[in-house]
């Protein structure tokens, strides 16, 4: 209990965040009903810190949380602390991510001493389901062999490999998008799948020890999972035990068990 409440006391704002959004479906949807008292007293917070302080003197730069515009190839957030827009800066490799589109939410840097703004980065968002359409591809999905992904399959053949693999345990850590990650591995390892926010912490580390591999997709975990393998030998990360992944596509972790047979000996 000591420990749990220490918990509690040390989570940060995006871990309580993460559990929300893990929570919603149709049936907690009324629960949700102080969503948008939130989002006011948010962009209250934004508009009523003008400029970021470093030990008392005004810092260089100002963070700035906005909508991204696109018009004719050129770039600007529109401000949503101020409801103005403004020219955007974006790299050559920001330009590349292919979830940089017009209307993303983006957090972007102002330097207060030229009023220039630079692009962060593009923040996730909550997207509204056409059911229709999810219905649509449902009905016309073609089936997928084992270890193979929607997005063109990724498939281990090598008898060598395969057998090395059917000895290994795997333990995935996420949240309920896991799901997907996890089944493109079953065909190859054994494998259980835990929740980071739903199931109890001291379970979580206990399968952790019993594991071969423990994956780890950080952005779906609080912060006390990743804490935990810090304080243990075992799952340091010279050990190789623990393997971590961010946002990855379904097929990520298939390509990793590929890297650590061919590592094995290393």
């Amino acid at each position: 209990m000591a420990w749990e409440r220490a918990q509690h006391a040390n989570t940060r704002g995006e871990e309580w965040l993460g559990r929300l959004i893990n929570h919603l479906d149709p049936t907690t949807l009324s629960q949700y009903d102080r969503l948008a008292e939130l989002n006011e007293k948010m962009l209250a917070t934004f508009s009523e810190t003008s400029q970021l302080t470093l030990g008392g003197q005004p810092a260089a730069l100002k963070f700035v949380y906005g909508y991204l515009k696109i018009v004719d190839d050129q770039y600007f957030i529109h401000d949503v602390n101020h409801q103005r827009e403004f020219p955007l800066l974006v790299s050559d490799s920001q330009q590349q991510n292919p979830k940089l589109a017009d209307g993303v939410a983006i957090k972007a840097r102002r330097d207060l001493a030229t009023g220039t703004y630079a692009l962060v980065r593009v923040l996730p968002v909550i997207n509204q389901v056409d059911h229709h359409q999810q219905k649509l591809r449902a009905t016309v999905k073609r089936k997928r062999q084992p270890g193979q992904s929607e997005q063109g399959g990724i498939k281990l053949t090598q008898p060598a490999q395969l057998a090395w693999l059917a000895q290994q345990k795997v333990l995935v850590v996420g949240n309920k998008p896991a799901q997907a990650f996890a089944d493109e591995l079953k065909p190859y390892v054994e494998v259980k799948l835990m929740d980071g926010y739903e199931d109890q912490p001291r379970a979580i580390f206990t399968a952790m020890q019993a594991a071969d591999f423990v994956f780890i997709l950080i952005d779906s975990v609080p912060h006390a999972i990743t804490d935990y393998t810090k304080t243990q030998p075992s799952l340091a990360p010279t050990s190789r035990k623990v393997q971590i992944f961010r946002n990855p596509r379904r097929e990520a972790g298939v390509i990793r068990l590929s890297y650590l047979y061919a590592t094995r000996n290393d």
